[in-house]
Order: structure tokens, then sequence, then C-alpha cells
């Protein structure tokens, strides 16, 4: 079974992708890493996800097979956190399937991730 976009899983638990070392599971619902150094004053990781093509319509995309991420951040002595304005979680969003295409589409986008992963109605 697949989780939905509201559900927290453990990453740890998503066979399929490959974490970087030092990914240490919390609990069901969560993992912690440790951000690494990518360049002066940015930090980040890097994890590989697989994909699949699919038909949709007349077009073939490449579809990774978790379609995003939900986060938190906090800092390394964890006395503070990170959240987007709102105070909802942080997400990622991989998959392109079902999106739309036309003019305003990162209004509809924001609309839509509003829709299915923040705890409130944002209409």
């Amino acid at each position: 079974e697949t989780p939905s976009a509201r559900q927290w899983s453990c990453p740890a638990d998503a066979k399929a992708v490959q974490w970087p070392a030092g990914l240490v599971k919390v609990d069901d619902k969560a993992g912690q890493l440790q951000l690494q150094k990518l360049e002066d004053h940015t930090q980040g990781f890097d994890f590989t996800v697989p994909a699949h093509s699919e038909k949709e319509g007349d077009e073939t995309i490449i579809e990774p097979d978790i379609g995003g991420l939900g986060f938190v951040l906090k800092t390394v002595n964890g006395n503070e956190w990170f959240k987007p304005e709102g105070g909802a979680d942080g997400s990622v969003r991989f998959s392109a399937k079902g999106r739309w295409k036309g003019d305003w589409a990162q209004i509809v986008d924001r609309i839509v991730e509003a829709e299915t992963s923040w705890s409130q109605m944002s209409l």
C-alpha cells in the first residue's frame, strides 16, 4: 500500500530510494539526516529515486517511483525548527503527472499542495 500525501512514513522504509549514508530511523513516521556541505554557504544531500516511463495522452513522461517527500528542518542542537510560512511541513513534489500545464501553473501547484498536504482548508 502506498502512503497518502498526508501520511508520514519513514524514509528508511522506502527501499527503492538510495539515501545518503547516515540516515537514522527515528520512528515509523520519520528519519533524520544531517545536511552535508555542498558549496560555500550551501548544504543539502543527494539521493537517487528510480523512475519508469508512462503514457499521458500522446506524451511519454518519466515518473519517479515516489511522488515527493515531506520534511521539516531543525538546527543541529535541535532547539529551533524551520518550516514554510504558515507552519506547514515542507514538501517537494517529484511527479509531474496530472499537473496543470497552462497559464497560472505555479498558482495551481500551490492550491493542490495546500489541499493535499496542509492540515487546514486553504479556501
